[in-house]
């Protein structure tokens, strides 16, 4: 089962049950929920003016985990964007965005 929707980062609007800043934590978590693979991104991502400081923050530290995917954040209404694109599929290894 593959878990096409994971955020890690500060969760704003609640405490959680577990520490969703820490990629292993969430690993552990979804594997006890029966998630063999998970998509993630960078929640902050979404909160930054610039997703690419999310997508710098998460995406070193689960590119060679095999249970995530990566997935970046890209603004395409950003100057940057195609360089956050290219970042995310050269240096992170991103199938998605």
């Amino acid at each position: 089962m593959i878990d096409a929707n994971v955020s890690i980062g500060h969760y704003p609007f609640r405490q959680l049950p577990f520490d969703s800043q820490d990629a292993t934590a969430v690993k552990t978590m979804l594997q006890s929920c029966g998630i063999q693979r998970a998509c993630v991104s960078s929640l902050h991502a979404i909160f930054y003016g610039d997703p690419d400081q999310g997508n710098e923050e998460l995406l070193p530290r689960v590119v060679n985990d095999d249970f995530y995917l990566p997935v970046g954040v890209v603004n395409p209404s950003l100057q940057n964007w195609r360089e956050t694109l290219e970042r995310c599929i050269g240096d992170y290894g991103c199938r998605m965005v």
